[in-house]
């Protein structure tokens, strides 16, 4: 937010005013893209009524600019982590038992995404002459991806039964349960430096607030889904 203890002056580039520019394509090795990886897999084959999958990833980009259509994309705040999250840690597995009973379970957990600070600056007027530029521009307040959002983690289940049918076919009960824990993690959110105002429960006719935009979710994990499913298999022995 504007207004607060953790402030900090952007030195950003103004074009002149009457200045026409005009675009070339060139290649330029200061739109650099550095990636560092690793993928870790183990899988357990199906034996003794059970089997396991289990891999990690991890991933980190870092970027030296992204555009150099003009100074402030290329100069402010233009360096930094780019890309997914940096940890990714998945295991599913699922275990046979008597009387053909069958349950599954996936886990997976991943760090947070990387988001970017971005501040739009006040355009000069005839009332405006001071701190501001001579056109609409968006920048990085910060460096890139100095903020995260939070570790992302799922646990997904499934139980179910087969019954042989006397007509060489089977039928197969099961319940999937997604989002155990029903968390309610945020996987995206808005960058923006102000503030943004929202409706109570999205409705059109709710009241309205103000909130801090700088990382106010946008995107939300979904809740805790309970699915029942009934599958014939023809002519299975």
């Amino acid at each position: 937010m504007f207004g607060t203890a953790d402030d900090k002056r952007i030195e950003v580039y103004n074009q002149k005013p009457g200045v026409t520019l005009s675009t070339r394509t060139v290649n330029d090795d200061r739109l650099a893209t550095k990636f560092d990886g690793i993928e870790i897999t183990g899988t357990k084959r199906y034996s003794r009524n059970w089997t396991m999958l289990a891999g990690y990833t991890y991933s980190f980009t870092t970027v030296e600019r992204t555009s150099l259509s003009n100074p402030n994309n290329a100069l402010v705040n233009a360096d930094g982590e780019s890309g997914g999250r940096r940890h990714n840690f998945k295991v599913s597995g699922s275990y046979e038992f008597p009387y053909q009973i069958v349950f599954g379970a996936n886990y997976r957990i991943s760090t947070g995404l990387p988001v970017t600070r971005t501040v739009q600056l006040v355009t000069c007027s005839a009332t405006v002459t001071t701190d501001c530029t001579n056109q609409n521009l968006t920048v990085n307040a910060e460096p890139r991806g100095s903020a995260l959002l939070p570790a992302l983690g799922t646990i997904d289940l499934r139980a179910g039964r087969i019954f042989k049918m006397q007509s060489r076919g089977q039928v197969e009960l099961t319940m999937d349960v997604y989002n155990l824990t029903n968390a309610n993690t945020p996987y995206d959110a808005r960058t923006g430096t102000g503030l943004t105002t929202v409706r109570y429960e999205g409705a059109a006719t709710g009241a309205t607030t103000s909130i801090p935009t700088f990382l106010s979710p946008t995107g939300i994990l979904g809740p805790r889904i309970i699915r029942f499913n009934v599958t014939y298999w023809f002519g299975a022995k």
